[in-house]
């Protein structure tokens, strides 16, 4: 998944806002290579009357070792905001997802519901939504597995700008339970902690976990991606 609180833009002047972030990493030595590369990016438009909001969200990441494919995952999302007032909004979203450490051949969503801005502050923001959301869900090993459910997928966000322009951090959480099976949910957050070195360089720190109570057969309950990297600003 992919941390979309930390993509958005929080300078509500900007119509038009393009915000990408590419990281790689090659090592090699007589025995051993290996390879990891990722990449997301939002495009974020807004109506003149700032009350359409529309965003186009893309991630992949690959990782490689000796020729030897470790993690192979992609996903696109594309989602529009209605602003009713300041603290409600309408959503609605679809979106398509792959990944072979989860054995997923694709996870297609459609969802829609209500966001409520609880705080919209310039440094601070929380939000909570509570979406319908319709799955689709494929599987790489088991071709059988063709299933569609209904979830209610709720979710916290909180966004902050560290004063004197030192940094950002952003969190999402997700709980995702079936409406026909309330004990097979899925929670998940997503943690970015964003360091300016410099005006020119930030310490980019970035946590995923994730848990599903059924997953597919042979896959994990528990997954956790811990990464460190430095980000160049242009």
């Amino acid at each position: 998944m992919i941390n979309i609180e930390s993509l958005r833009k929080v300078n509500d002047t900007n119509r038009l806002v393009f915000n990408s972030n590419l990281s790689f990493e090659i090592e090699k030595n007589d025995d051993n290579s290996s390879l990891d590369f990722d990449f997301d990016f939002i495009a974020q438009y807004r109506s003149v009357d700032k009350k359409n909001s529309f965003y186009f969200i893309g991630n992949t990441s690959h990782e490689k070792t000796n020729n030897i494919e470790i993690s192979n995952s992609g996903m696109g999302h594309l989602r529009y905001n209605r602003h009713f007032n300041d603290l409600v909004r309408g959503e609605i979203f679809f979106q398509m997802q792959t990944d072979i450490v989860l054995d997923l051949k694709s996870r297609t969503l459609f969802g829609t519901g209500p966001r409520f801005d609880l705080l919209r502050k310039r440094k601070l923001r929380l939000s909570l939504g509570s979406i319908y959301m319709l799955e689709r869900e494929r599987l790489i090993k088991d071709i059988s597995h063709n299933v569609i459910y209904s979830r209610w997928s709720s979710y916290l966000t909180i966004f902050y700008y560290f004063p004197e322009k030192k940094g950002k951090f952003s969190t999402v959480t997700y709980l995702q339970p079936r409406f026909d099976k309330f004990e097979d949910y899925r929670f998940v957050n997503l943690s970015e902690l964003s360091l300016n070195m410099n005006s020119k360089l930030a310490l980019m720190i970035k946590m995923e976990y994730e848990f599903d109570a059924a997953p597919p057969k042979g896959i994990n309950q528990k997954n956790m991606d811990f990464k460190v990297g430095l980000k160049v600003i242009l």
